[in-house]
């Protein structure tokens, strides 16, 4: 008796499959791209730097693409004033995504994919078989319906 469980219990582990096998067999791994679009705003900011200097006074105002430097210099003391205007920045990145999709075992499935085949082939061709039939009853129906009997009548005789 004690034969015949372990002969039970190493048949069903001898068909036991183990996760990477099923995984490989299985499963396919699928890539796909989404392109997510980050945005953000850039603050508007400023500095200012103040050195006392000489007596000679100049104002000068400096613009290089979204920055603007003001250099003014007093009798006393040298100003420098920096703004930047505030910007959006938008972009699209892609990201790419794998995962992986369960599904039947390829051999069934290229099999299905032929029975389909095949299904769609009988389909036609029992269509086209139907048609056949059916015209050639509306022919044999037609000819027996509508015959036209000519009876020629003998010639008088004078």
């Amino acid at each position: 008796m004690k034969a015949l469980l372990y002969l039970v219990i190493a048949s069903f582990l001898g068909g036991c499959m183990t996760f990477e096998k099923a995984r490989r067999r299985y499963s396919t791994t699928e890539i796909d791209t989404v392109y997510q679009t980050i945005s953000t705003v850039v603050p508007r900011d400023s500095a200012v730097l103040r050195v006392v200097t000489d007596t000679t006074t100049v104002v000068r105002e400096i613009r290089q693409g979204r920055a603007r430097i003001i250099y003014e210099r007093n009798p006393r003391t040298t100003t420098i004033k920096a703004n930047c205007d505030s910007v959006f920045i938008e972009k699209k990145v892609p990201v790419v995504i794998t995962k992986q999709v369960w599904g039947i075992d390829p051999k069934w499935k290229e099999r299905a994919e032929d029975a389909e085949l095949w299904v769609s082939r009988w389909r036609t061709a029992a269509f086209v078989l139907l048609g056949l039939i059916l015209s050639t009853l509306a022919a044999i129906w037609f000819l027996r319906t509508f015959t036209v009997s000519i009876n020629r009548k003998k010639p008088i005789s004078k």
